[in-house]
């Protein structure tokens, strides 16, 4: 099983738009709408604001070419499912050590 860094990664907060206002206005980082949240243009990474009922940090993303394959994989390796939409959705995993990630499926080339 092969998994590589995307260039997408997360951190849930408890409120989005006060984060959204100290990455834009403290820090000085771009911060767009995409998709339904607030986007920080980090450089080579974006990153989500996602709000969430906790504040869980940042949730990384691991991209791979068969998620389903890779939840198996996971689990069989001490890792918990936190949240599964399967492919094009949210797939949240918990490493052994606490680490929370998502997996993302690429698309088929064609």
């Amino acid at each position: 099983m092969k998994f590589k860094v995307s260039d997408r990664s997360a951190v849930q907060v408890s409120d989005a738009q006060a984060a959204a206002e100290f990455y834009g206005g403290t820090l000085g980082l771009p911060v767009s709408e995409e998709e339904g949240f607030h986007a920080v243009d980090a450089g080579p990474l974006t990153l989500y604001i996602d709000p969430a009922d906790v504040s869980d940090g940042i949730i990384l993303e691991l991209v791979t070419d068969d998620v389903e394959a890779a939840r198996s994989y996971l689990e069989a390796r001490s890792c918990k499912v936190l949240r599964w939409e399967g492919a094009g959705g949210v797939c949240l995993i918990e490493d052994p050590f606490g680490v929370r990630f998502n997996l993302w499926q690429e698309a088929a080339e064609a």
